[in-house]
């Protein structure tokens, strides 16, 4: 089976068009992979929900080149060898609801999630979602890493908490932006309904929409502004914005935004500060754009997706 074959069995999979061949196709890869690997499944629900999570993955994926099939089957097998070890380990009839999925973005993608619950994620590029199949019903809670926007279905019964590096933000139904890869700060910007976040328990704070919290990782103080919300989550539309950013800041963000390694070979214009804003541009327009901010830069463009800036600040 080629690999375009096996990830169109993949899409006809979700949009439930199998037909009884394609299906009996389709188990008959699978059970070459588990096989291979001796897995054994607890149940057929459990298969169901690991292969799910599997494809799921497989389907979001967007590589620039093709792979082979091998290495395709070999993804499943990593994938299937630590579902089950997560299954295996956190799993009893009666919590099922901490089966853990998750969902990973690489550098140049994006990802559109829907939880079990009905909530709608944007998990931008370079960040890991992790949720339970089945969420509790008391609780719905929901690990990040990285950034992504919430749009929380409504459940007054049932608190919509999000876990990220030691901050707790909690909701009922309301949407949110949650920020960590800033190496120093977290951030939560509030668009809509009422959001409390805390950094330990009993010390929370509360948020209404235009209100962003800032958690310093290592004084562990937090700071509340008022901001235009256009600027912290235009990047669900491909919007790119630098407000007074850094060379150094930019290219962290360029890395992930366009899936590429960029060098700077003069430090010393590391500090260099610019403001833009590009709507769904490529990177070329924007490396352009910035050589055209700062004359003094010049850049050039190599194979294998790795980029040199070089010059001055003028």
């Amino acid at each position: 089976m080629s690999e375009k074959a096996f990830r169109a069995l993949i899409e006809k999979y979700f949009k439930g068009t199998l037909s009884e061949r394609e299906a009996a196709a389709l188990r008959e890869f699978e059970d070459k992979i588990t096989a291979k690997t001796g897995t054994v499944f607890l149940n057929e629900k459990q298969r169901a929900e690991i292969k799910s999570s599997i494809y799921t993955k497989i389907q979001a994926s967007q590589k620039r080149t093709s792979r082979k099939l091998w290495k395709v089957a070999a993804s499943i097998v990593v994938l299937i060898g630590l579902s089950i070890a997560t299954y295996h380990y956190s799993y009893t009839p009666i919590q099922a609801e901490k089966v853990l999925l998750a969902h990973t973005t690489t550098r140049g993608e994006q990802l559109d999630v829907t939880l079990p619950d009905g909530t709608e994620v944007r998990l931008n590029a370079g960040s890991t979602l992790r949720y339970p199949t089945q969420f509790a019903t008391s609780t719905r809670e929901v690990e990040l890493s990285g950034e992504a926007f919430f749009d929380v279905v409504k459940n007054p019964n049932a608190a919509f908490i999000v876990k990220t590096a030691g901050l707790t933000t909690t909701v009922l139904g309301t949407s949110f932006n949650i920020n960590t890869h800033d190496s120093n700060n977290i951030t939560v910007t509030v668009a809509s309904g009422k959001v409390g976040v805390a950094a330990e328990p009993g010390k929370e704070v509360f948020l209404t929409p235009k209100q962003q919290l800032s958690y310093n990782k290592t004084s562990h103080q937090m700071r509340m502004q008022e901001v235009k919300l256009d600027k912290y989550l235009d990047w669900k539309d491909g919007i790119l914005r630098f407000e007074n950013a850094s060379i150094t800041e930019a290219v962290k963000k360029l890395e992930r935004w366009y899936d590429v390694d960029i060098e700077v070979l003069n430090q010393d214009i590391g500090n260099c500060r610019f403001t833009g804003k590009f709507n769904n541009e490529k990177l070329p327009t924007v490396l352009k754009s910035l050589s055209y901010l700062k004359s003094g830069l010049t850049y050039e463009i190599l194979d294998n997706q790795k980029i040199k800036i070089k010059g001055t600040c003028d």
